[in-house]
């Protein structure tokens, strides 16, 4: 390797792998390696079993084969071996541009103490490449923005190494059901700094096989909406509950237990007592979205019952 090579930002892609279709990964694999201005390291883990001659026909360098954990944990256990200074976090499918990483890892201060989340706008494309639409993610991010919602796929995030040190410290609290990226973000907004390039770095195919994301449609949405109008949001109750259990458990975060355990108690409050919540801390000086998220995802839906939202 040479000297300059040497000088150059390392920054890990973690990629996990289930059921690929070859030619998706072997795209997603020549955007990696175009990477400019980067040196990087891939660190890819296979999700579940498989032949030794299927493993040689992915041609996926340090691939390790592992035990099926689902899309989540393969993606935090990941996180928690990694040893760079900076982390992106990557599918199977989809394709990067050549300055994708370079410009994230410009957008983070050097030297940092801070965890930091960067991510970008995406284009929505077919099977084809062909361009479905574009996706912009929030320009402006606070500690209410993953708190309801989950704004950014993980396909665009890049972390640096006090980002990853933390989620190394949460992975003991992430339930499989819960998203992985959902879990990232939320834990960075309320110990660091969220910010996005606004630029479109990634090409997000959408086929029939994507596991997450942009492929639930409006009526799907919409359901999920009304089912927790009736009945609670549960599946926000559970990862309020763990993410408060994990900042309990860290002396060095318990700064933040106030303001994330009485947002979780609110789940089992009242409406008007949710809001009262929200306006003690600061929702007015939020984004739009985010006070709309805030409303949808936890001022309409009903009070929950059970202290156990398992």
């Amino acid at each position: 390797m040479s000297n300059f090579e040497n000088s150059l930002p390392r920054v890990e892609i973690l990629l996990s792998i289930f059921k690929p279709n070859i030619y998706r990964l072997r795209k997603q694999l020549e955007s990696i390696h175009a990477q400019d201005g980067i040196s990087v390291v891939l660190s890819a883990r296979f999700d579940g079993q498989a032949s030794q001659e299927y493993i040689d026909s992915l041609c996926v360098p340090n691939l390790t084969v592992d035990e099926h954990k689902g899309v989540g944990p393969s993606f935090m256990h990941l996180i928690a071996n990694s040893k760079c200074d900076y982390v992106a976090l990557c599918d199977q499918d989809d394709i990067w541009t050549a300055d994708k990483l370079k410009l994230q890892v410009n957008s983070i201060p050097n030297p940092t103490s801070s965890p930091y989340l960067i991510t970008s706008n995406y284009i929505l494309v077919d099977d084809r490449e062909v361009t479905l639409g574009v996706r912009n993610v929030p320009r402006k991010f606070s500690k209410f923005t993953f708190l309801f919602r989950n704004p950014v796929p993980g396909c665009t995030m890049l972390i640096n190494k006090q980002s990853a040190d933390l989620i190394r410290r949460s992975e003991g609290y992430f339930y499989p059901q819960f998203h992985h990226d959902w879990w990232v973000g939320l834990t960075v907004s309320l110990f660091g700094v969220c910010s996005r390039v606004n630029r479109n770095l990634i090409k997000y195919r959408l086929h029939s096989e994507n596991t997450i994301g942009s492929t639930i449609d409006f009526r799907e949405r919409l359901c999920n909406v009304i089912a927790r109008i009736k009945h609670g949001n549960y599946e926000l109750a559970l990862m309020h509950s763990q993410m408060v259990q994990f900042i309990d458990s860290d002396p060095e975060l318990r700064h933040k237990s106030i303001f994330m355990t009485s947002i979780y108690m609110g789940l089992f409050k009242s409406r008007l007592n949710r809001l009262t919540i929200l306006a003690k801390h600061g929702i007015h000086q939020a984004s739009f979205p985010d006070m709309l998220s805030a409303f949808v995802g936890y001022v309409l839906p009903a009070k929950l019952i059970s202290r156990d939202p398992r």
